[in-house]
């Protein structure tokens, strides 16, 4: 795999965490990321809300399989539901 994060820093990663994952503290929380990209901030989500299950969307097919990849490798692939649209 490559290495993700040394392509692609995500932008306010930790702003954006702070922001978003207070009400992900809850038993079935969804978060929907419309721009997957690599899954920078998708990651931090998971990572900061045990329990949110996210649906990563991304119209390239190449950083679909690269985010899917990267939550693999941090082992949050059974709460990450990848989709591919444009």
């Amino acid at each position: 795999m490559k290495d993700i994060t040394a392509i692609h820093a995500p932008v306010l990663l930790q702003d954006c965490v702070d922001l978003v994952t207070p009400s992900l503290q809850h038993k079935g929380a969804i978060v929907v990321d419309c721009t997957l990209g690599l899954a920078g901030h998708a990651t931090a989500f998971l990572k900061a809300a045990p329990f949110a299950t996210l649906i990563g969307i991304d119209r390239d097919a190449e950083a679909l399989s690269l985010a899917t990849q990267r939550m693999r490798g941090e082992g949050l692939e059974n709460r990450f539901i990848p989709a591919h649209a444009a």
